[in-house]
């Protein structure tokens, strides 16, 4: 693979961050970088924060042209950013930050867009996807995926699960899913984008919305619980792991 198409949030970001400094480390062909400008969501956020408070972190601007890569501002769906793929010629694209991506983008690629997922499909699709986990019983992972249409579907490309040790809180395994993350990148452009096996991840399972409080208010003392079963959680969902 000699060009890809990186898309990320048009503010300082770590999953972005930390995704640009592993593929500048370690990927020596083209890089291209869309930025998609901020916008409001309109759509409850749980209470419970599982994410650090940083601050500094870089914007993708700054380190794009640190690194002579191709920068440009654009919404992700927009006729200008499918422009822009075609004209470049990409055919792959890789997500460190993006909300949902359509139909006519997706297909404007050849390969497909990666998108890297904190949690294990098919079981845990949408958000809060650490908190559902912890909820529903089900062990901390990541799925790596090629994007369709539909929410937390396509193909799986990687899937792997995290320990939950007893002194970890939430933003201990916020990080340790994070650091997963970065990991299958780093696996990915080691065997340069050739996947051996590729996982249909279609289902009819729900996709997740953020945790309501009457759910999350037990949050705390639901961790604890599963902080003291996890062995138990994931040996019995062993065989329940698609790759």
């Amino acid at each position: 693979m000699d060009k890809i198409l990186i898309f990320t949030y048009d503010f300082p970001h770590k999953k972005t961050n930390l995704g640009l400094d592993v593929i500048h480390k370690f990927f020596n062909g083209d890089v291209h970088v869309i930025a998609s400008p901020k916008k409001k969501l309109n759509f409850y956020k749980s209470k419970i924060r599982v994410s650090t408070n940083e601050e500094g972190l870089l914007a993708p601007e700054i380190i794009s042209k640190a690194n002579n890569w191709d920068f440009v501002r654009f919404d992700h769906d927009s006729e200008d950013a499918i422009d822009y793929i075609k004209k470049n010629n990409i055919e792959l694209g890789i997500i460190l930050g993006a909300r949902i991506l359509k139909e006519p983008l997706i297909n404007t690629f050849k390969i497909g867009i990666i998108n890297f997922h904190p949690g294990l499909l098919p079981y845990n699709k949408g958000l809060d996807n650490l908190k559902w986990a912890i909820n529903l019983r089900i062990p901390q992972g990541v799925t790596s995926h090629f994007i369709d249409k539909k929410i937390d579907e396509g193909r799986g490309i990687y899937q792997d699960t995290i320990q939950v040790n007893q002194g970890d809180n939430l933003q201990d395994l916020d990080a340790k899913l994070l650091n997963l993350q970065m990991n299958h990148l780093l696996k990915m452009i080691e065997t340069n984008f050739q996947f051996r096996e590729i996982k249909n991840l279609t289902s009819d399972n729900k996709s997740f919305k953020s945790m309501p409080w009457d759910i999350e208010k037990n949050l705390i003392n639901d961790f604890e619980q599963y902080k003291k079963n996890y062995k138990d959680i994931l040996s019995n969902f062993k065989t329940e792991l698609l790759f």
